[in-house]
């Protein structure tokens, strides 16, 4: 049974992958990858947690923003800097922790 639930849940991320990149890549990145990893950790599913981690490490880039194009300019860093979703999440978080002076 537990193999069945694993399939499963390995079939949804992957249909979500498919139509999230279809639409927008924004909600399978910010929403459907990062449940499905807390998900697969929960539920202790190594499977569901490898997977999701593995799809967000090589989602390709998302469009691009100010804010983005902002960090990358302050940080002097060129295209290799958002080469890929994750890296487009990292440079805002450093944007808004660094740069903007958030405090959260």
């Amino acid at each position: 049974m537990r193999f069945v639930t694993r399939l499963l849940a390995f079939v949804v991320v992957i249909l979500a992958a498919f139509w999230f990149s279809v639409r927008n890549g924004n909600e399978l990145v910010n929403v459907v990858l990062p449940f499905s990893r807390a998900l697969g950790n929960l539920t202790r599913d190594a499977g569901l947690a490898t997977a999701a981690l593995a799809l967000y490490r090589v989602w390709p880039p998302l469009q691009e923003n100010a804010v983005t194009q902002e960090a990358g300019r302050l940080l002097g860093g060129g295209p290799e800097l958002r080469r890929s979703a994750r890296r487009q999440q990292g440079l805002i978080r450093v944007y808004r922790r660094r740069l903007a002076g958030e405090t959260r």
